[in-house]
């Protein structure tokens, strides 16, 4: 799966370490499934908003 996700950054990645952009990726991810499942984010049905923020974010 991280080859993957090295394939997803890699045209965002310019002069970037693509393994530590897939690893901000990989982690921005785990964080809003992990906290959403748990119930610890406010505004849980947020969660496409949240998921565009991250994105956006990295897509700079």
């Amino acid at each position: 799966m991280f080859d993957e996700l090295r394939q997803v950054v890699r045209p965002i990645g310019a002069s970037d370490d693509e393994n530590m952009l897939a690893e901000v990726l990989l982690s921005g991810l785990h964080g809003l499934v992990a906290l959403t499942r748990g119930g610890r984010l406010l505004g849980s049905k947020d969660y496409q908003r949240r998921l565009a923020l991250l994105l956006s974010r990295l897509w700079r």
